[in-house]
């Protein structure tokens, strides 16, 4: 099973992408048209930076899986020294989790990993294979 690692929607990695808030009326979908499921492979989008806000747990920041995957994601976000300092739910194709922080963190830049772990959509929720993405946390 491949894994693919893409960028934002602009093609870019951004080291200040906040996927929430990048969203405008130019680049969001009107309807919902079908998405072709993917079947040999997994899309995870990837990230140079993310922006959180200092002193809150609940971000203004959700983190999607893409609708042509065929399996449900979880996503944790781990600090450079181990930390895990965010977890999703099982997340569906489609969906967004909404990042809310294990504890606030302070302002200031922190190397970070993106963790993607990927499970078929069965009732065992059977693993498949997952990815990672280092980025920095950029917290004001």
């Amino acid at each position: 099973m491949l894994i693919w690692i893409v960028s934002d929607s602009k093609g870019q990695g951004s080291e200040d992408l906040n996927p929430v808030s990048q969203q405008t009326e130019e680049t969001a979908p009107l309807e919902t048209e079908p998405v072709e499921k993917l079947t040999d492979s997994i899309s995870l989008p990837g990230y140079g930076g993310l922006n959180l806000t200092a002193g809150k747990t609940e971000q203004n920041l959700a983190l999607s899986n893409p609708a042509e995957n065929f399996c449900q994601i979880r996503i944790s976000l781990i600090l450079e020294d181990g930390t895990v300092i965010w977890t999703s739910e099982l997340t569906p194709p489609g969906e967004q989790a909404q990042i809310v922080l294990n504890e606030a963190l302070e302002k200031g830049d922190y190397n970070a990993t993106l963790k993607y772990d990927c499970f078929q959509m069965d009732e065992n929720k059977t693993p498949l294979n997952g990815a990672t993405c280092q980025l920095v946390l950029h917290v004001n």
